[in-house]
């Protein structure tokens, strides 16, 4: 039985590892493991020449055929373009999901998330107001932990996924995650598989940072990283056709 191919390709802090669980769970799909670290095959430029049928056999080597769905979780995709053609041409009529969120609280969450595994040295109003000089780190990582502002830029990272998968690319709002379980049979109706596995929707977001809700973030920063994105969430709502309400804040 031929498999259907999906994958969830950003972007960071945006709920994507909650997405995962949860599509996991559901009896005919089965996400690539370990969730951590993530395989990122279609980055890793030794990995990828070792073939289609190799990251076949590394990942999915013991599925059954009551699967119909085979995924895997790359937030690092969404920041490199060459990964979108590189999955076309294993998986041309591959299923990609975008998580999206409000880019001033997805920039303070990975801003804390880098500072918790020990990657940022400078503290929120050094990055956001001071601009501080980023530190120098030994660990090697597949893309910046820095970009807190860059990575919030969502529509140049959208464009060229929408481009190579047009109508195979389905965009979510970190919100609706938790809001309503109709996006989960929207996104099981998109991945054709069965739509009335019951989900049960929580409050505790999974991966979340601990340190988000314990520090006082000043008003200082939150208006100069609304204005900084300002512009860049009216363009994405014009691609988008629909109001994010992320730009309430203003």
């Amino acid at each position: 039985m031929t498999k259907e191919h999906l994958f969830i390709i950003g972007a960071q802090r945006c709920g994507t590892t909650y997405l995962y669980k949860v599509l996991d769970s559901h009896p005919e799909i089965y996400m690539a493991k370990p969730l951590r670290p993530e395989p990122k095959f279609f980055i890793n430029d030794l990995e990828y020449s070792n073939g289609k049928l190799y990251y076949e056999n590394k990942y999915f080597s013991s599925i059954d055929d009551s699967i119909k769905v085979l995924g895997e979780k790359g937030t690092s995709y969404i920041e490199h373009p060459d990964a979108s053609d590189r999955i076309k041409s294993f998986y041309p009529n591959a299923k990609i999901i975008v998580l999206l969120r409000n880019p001033v609280e997805r920039a303070i969450s990975n801003y804390f998330f880098s500072y918790e595994n020990g990657l940022e040295k400078r503290s929120i109003e050094e990055v956001f107001l001071l601009d501080k000089k980023t530190p120098h780190i030994e660990v090697k990582t597949s893309v910046s932990p820095f970009a807190y502002l860059k990575r919030g830029e969502y529509l140049n990272y959208l464009l060229p996924y929408h481009k190579t998968f047009r109508n195979n690319l389905k965009i979510i709002l970190f919100d609706d995650l938790f809001s309503s379980t109709n996006i989960y049979m929207n996104i099981f109706d998109f991945l054709n598989v069965n739509t009335s596995l019951k989900i049960e929707i929580t409050n505790k977001k999974i991966n979340q940072s601990t340190s988000v809700q314990k520090h006082d973030i000043s008003k200082e920063v939150y208006n100069k990283l609304y204005n900084y994105f300002e512009q860049h969430i009216i363009e994405l709502e014009k691609f988008l056709g629909k109001k994010t309400k992320w730009n309430d804040k203003v």
